[in-house]
């Protein structure tokens, strides 16, 4: 290696120039090349990368080894050449007789090492100054021209030179991209168990440097019963910017209050530059989470980069989608430690038959929430390995999709401890059988209490016979509940209806008191676990029991209050219709290609993720976020497949299925669910579905899964 590249190297080290380091080689070769057609003393040859930053020497040529040339004072030089629309221009200059406007020497390098004459030789690209050949002469009565064959050997040496920095310049641009992702992954080996929710806030902040090194970040917390913001955690000291934070939190207020559902900037990276002013070249607003009452934004901008590019921005979404999913995953533990902590304060109203009830319910609703977030980490990372080249970082991916689907199989297994208290096999029976048979028990449990308040319970059918699908014991718990529910809350003398009656699709068992009206703040509360107005003589169990059996059923339960008609607990259940009824899934859907595919996920995640999938193998998607969009969408337009989550708020996935299917009975119906093996498959015959897939799933299934769907004609 020779003294010069010795020396451009160190200080190439000593400058952080990374990757610009490793063809140190090819471009001193390219200086000596000009220098000998020149017959130059001295040739320095500057590059400027291209996010816009200052020129760069990278090599030269000549001196004799004795001497060492100050390169600190040949970079600060050229540092801001061509910068601001100052053109530099092909020329010779006798530096023993020119100066500039000052009268003062032109060139301090040249002066301090005895240079008399200066050639320099621009390249241009798209109007921006990429490279440079300065060549000096001790003798000032140098060369004053080139000739032709001169001219276009420079020409070609510049053009190698540009060729070989861009493919480096690329080769760098790639590798900081796979090593700032590999270190935005890491982000998942933060413990999310026994932090405190801020703490893990800011230190997912801290990780922002990982995604865009040259950003700054300023953390509010926007209290949402008051709707005022307060600063958190900052990554920068500078006075300017705690006034800069100030005129931010204005800024947010604003914000938000112009906002009609106060919700700003959920899920997308916002530019807010504009409306903040100021010496910053960006602002962007990214709205984390919102944990009980306090909402978390993250704030990223800079007063030096003039703009984020392509990558910064790729990775900053990931970054803010790593952060979403932590944050997430932080909240259903402490959901979950915080109902282990119920269930332990309330162990003792717990233990009989309610009980474990209520414990299945809410076990496979929290194994359903972690279902549906495995779901959409495991199709992010499989459609990650996809795309990502760096054998590294697939080795990394897979290590992540290894230990997220070992969480899965945790799942699996709490759900299949669930599924003895839940997945009991339906058989067809006589509601109105039941009914009867339940009143004819000597023992029933709410005379105790309707005995000394004079209240009778009457029973009332308009059905001859009533056949659904359904298990007895859970009938008669589920009637129990409602009518000693509707005893207790009864005036006294008055009388607690029970009604039994038929309409088109389903039959209707209905339970009315004459009691105080339910107001509406109670209403959304009723049905949740440990919600009680009996005060201690109630455990808030009997009517989630009463839900989740309905649900069970395929059914569900209606509420109305008013001081007319009293307090009506309504359950309706579907009538057992021929499982065998609705045709079979046409297989004659023609050569698979590009399908139409109808996705209803209320999962945001998992609809992406899904549709992600779906449309690398050029399929149409159609994503809708629950089933009363999903049915305007079939209303106007045909498709060949519909895959639907099972439990979404409002229309549930059996329902949107059993609509889908009435109108359409061609249309192969596929459903997805993080409700594991809990799903009674005679039940989701009867809607038409025929095929259903668990959570978490892989790209593999859901390929599997259209294939067995939809075949060649």
């Amino acid at each position: 290696m020779s003294e010069s590249t010795f020396l451009i190297k160190s200080y190439l080290h000593n400058r952080k120039a990374g990757k610009l380091s490793s063809v140190i080689v090819q471009t001193e070769e390219i200086a000596a090349i000009v220098a000998k057609i020149l017959t130059a003393d001295f040739v320095a040859v500057f590059y400027r990368t291209e996010d816009g930053m200052t020129l760069i020497p990278i090599a030269f040529h000549g001196e004799s080894k004795s001497k060492v040339v100050d390169i600190g004072a040949l970079e600060s030089h050229w540092r801001e050449a061509g910068i601001g629309g100052n053109r530099l221009e092909r020329e010779f200059t006798n530096l023993k007789t020119a100066t500039d406007t000052k009268g003062q020497e032109i060139d301090a390098f040249a002066a301090r090492h005895g240079f008399g004459r200066r050639f320099v030789c621009p390249s241009y690209d798209k109007q921006e100054l990429r490279a440079l050949f300065a060549a000096y002469w001790h003798d000032e009565t140098g060369p004053t021209h080139l000739s032709e064959t001169e001219s276009a050997l420079i020409d070609n040496a510049l053009k190698l030179l540009l060729a070989t920095m861009h493919s480096v310049n690329e080769t760098r641009v790639l590798t900081d991209y796979s090593l700032r992702l590999s270190d935005l992954i890491a982000m998942f080996e933060i413990s999310v168990k026994d932090q405190n929710f801020e703490d893990l806030v800011v230190e997912l902040c801290g990780h922002l440097r990982k995604a865009s090194p040259r950003s700054e970040s300023s953390l509010f917390i926007r209290d949402r019963q008051n709707g005022q913001f307060r600063a958190g955690s900052n990554s920068s000291t500078d006075p300017d910017h705690r006034r800069f934070k100030e005129k931010l939190r204005d800024r947010l207020s604003t914000l938000y209050r112009e906002s009609e559902h106060n919700d700003v900037c959920t899920g997308s990276i916002d530019d807010i530059t504009s409306g903040v002013g100021g010496p910053f070249t960006y602002v962007y607003v990214f709205h984390l989470c919102t944990e009980n009452a306090s909402e978390y934004v993250l704030v990223v901008w800079s007063t030096v980069q003039k703009q984020l590019s392509q990558n910064d921005r790729e990775l900053l979404s990931i970054y803010c989608l790593f952060s979403q999913m932590i944050l997430k995953d932080a909240l259903l533990v402490k959901n979950l430690t915080r109902a282990n902590r119920l269930l332990k304060k309330s162990s003792r109203q717990l233990a009989n038959l309610e009980s474990l009830a209520a414990l299945a319910d809410m076990t496979s609703g929290v194994a359903h929430d972690f279902n549906n977030m495995i779901g959409g980490v495991v199709g992010r990372i499989q459609l990650m390995k996809l795309k990502v080249k760096d054998a590294g970082i697939v080795s990394d991916l897979n290590k992540i999709e290894a230990q997220v689907l070992e969480g899965a199989e945790t799942i699996r297994r709490i759900q299949e401890f669930t599924t003895s208290a839940k997945n009991k096999k339906l058989k067809k029976l006589d509601l109105m059988l039941a009914v009867k048979e339940y009143f004819e028990k000597p023992d029933l449990s709410w005379k105790s209490t309707s005995v000394p308040k004079n209240v009778s319970v009457s029973i009332k059918s308009y059905v001859e016979s009533a056949e659904i699908e359904g298990a007895p014991e859970d009938l008669t718990l589920l009637m129990e509940k409602l009518i000693e529910n509707a005893v207790d809350f009864a005036i006294n003398g008055t009388t607690v209806e029970v009604v039994l009656s038929e309409e088109r699709k389903h039959f209707t068992l209905s339970v009315t008191n004459k009691g105080p009206v339910i107001p509406e703040s109670i209403r959304k509360k009723i049905f949740y676990p440990f919600f009680t107005t009996k005060g201690s003589n109630g455990a808030g169990m009997g009517l989630v029991i009463v839900h989740g059996i309905a649900v069970r059923h395929g059914g569900k339960v209606e509420l109305s209050s008013d001081e007319v008609n009293g307090t009506t607990f309504k359950l309706v259940i579907p009538k057992a219709d021929s499982a065998n009824e609705d045709s079979d899934v046409s297989r004659k859907r023609g050569k698979l290609g590009s399908l139409k595919i109808l996705v209803v996920d209320d999962d945001e995640q998992i609809r992406e993720v899904l549709s992600d999938m779906l449309t690398i193998d050029g399929h149409q998607i159609t994503a809708c976020e629950d089933g009363y969009v999903a049915l305007e969408q079939c209303k106007s337009q045909r498709f060949d497949l519909m895959i639907t989550d099972l439990g979404m708020p409002g229309m549930s996935g059996l329902d949107l299925a059993g609509q889908v299917h009435e109108s359409d009975p061609e249309m192969p119906i596929a459903m997805i669910t993080g409700w594991g093996t809990q799903l009674n498959h005679d039940e989701v015959a009867l809607k038409g579905v025929k095929a259903v897939l668990p959570k978490p799933f892989h790209l593999k299934d859901i390929k599997a899964l259209i294939s067995e769907l939809v075949v060649e004609a």
